[in-house]
């Protein structure tokens, strides 16, 4: 047992020292070792992200924070309803339910998700709209067929070495020109909730290495807006510190552009 748990911390530590060592990287412009990282990397650091996994988060009483409540009004406005919409990863459904609620039947949409019981549950609770169940890596969608994508907190789920094949993925989808909505989170204190790691987040992002993954598959970037996190009195907060930028961010929603 001792020697499980002394494994589990060293695992911990190594990925975290990748992670760091990345971000620095990146904020230096060094991009060609950047890309060696993903290479070497070594993955020891468990990784529990399974559809059963997630099916016993969303069952037992998922919170949902004032700041996710924010960024899904962001995003819905983001959305043009007369285009086709894809969400993959669409988890308990809080984006579909203000989506619906604004457009109704009016918006050609598809969710994907990894989850059995939240996808049942979501065909159930709006059965106009389709929902499929799949990984994010084989999406069952003709090249250049959609016109909107979106991956809301989903990207810190994946693992660095599977992080250009969702991308890859993504934009194979993608129409030309068409849009990427990407939501992430970063300055969340992952090293500070290691080993035990509630979220089961794989990734330790920055915006330099956002900004480096997207436009290495092929996206531009044309609107970065950020978010910061507060557990009380989040409008007030939030409106003060867009001003006045005391708190660092902790989300960053980000649209793109498919060129190439």
């Amino acid at each position: 047992m001792q020697n499980t748990s002394q494994f589990l911390h060293l695992a911990c530590n190594i990925h975290v020292a990748y992670e760091l060592l990345r971000a620095r990287l990146a904020d230096h412009g060094l991009y060609d070792r950047v890309a060696m990282t993903y290479k070497s990397q070594k993955h020891f650091f468990p990784d529990r992200n399974s559809a059963e996994f997630w099916d016993d988060i969303f069952e037992s009483g998922y919170v949902h924070h004032p700041m996710a409540e924010s960024r899904e009004n962001i995003i819905v406005n983001l959305i043009d309803n007369k285009k086709n919409i894809l969400n993959i990863g669409v988890g308990r459904g809080f984006l579909e339910q203000r989506l619906f609620n604004l457009y109704g039947n009016k918006v050609d949409y598809c969710g994907t998700d990894i989850t059995p019981v939240t996808i049942n549950k979501l065909r159930k609770s709006f059965p106009r709209h389709k929902f499929i169940l799949c990984d994010p890596w084989r999406l069952p969608f003709d090249d250049s067929s959609r016109s909107q994508v979106m991956l809301l907190e989903v990207l810190e789920h994946i693992k660095p070495k599977d992080t250009f094949k969702l991308l890859s993925e993504i934009n194979r989808i993608t129409m030309r020109n068409g849009t990427f909505i990407l939501s992430v989170p970063i300055n969340e204190g992952l090293i500070e909730m290691l080993p035990s790691n509630p979220n089961s987040h794989m990734r330790l992002y920055t915006e330099q290495i956002l900004k480096y993954e997207l436009r290495t598959s092929g996206f531009s970037i044309e609107k970065i807006i950020r978010l910061s996190a507060f557990n009380k009195f989040f409008r007030i907060k939030s409106f003060i510190n867009n001003i006045f930028h005391l708190r660092a961010p902790n989300n960053l929603i980000l649209v793109c552009r498919k060129v190439s």
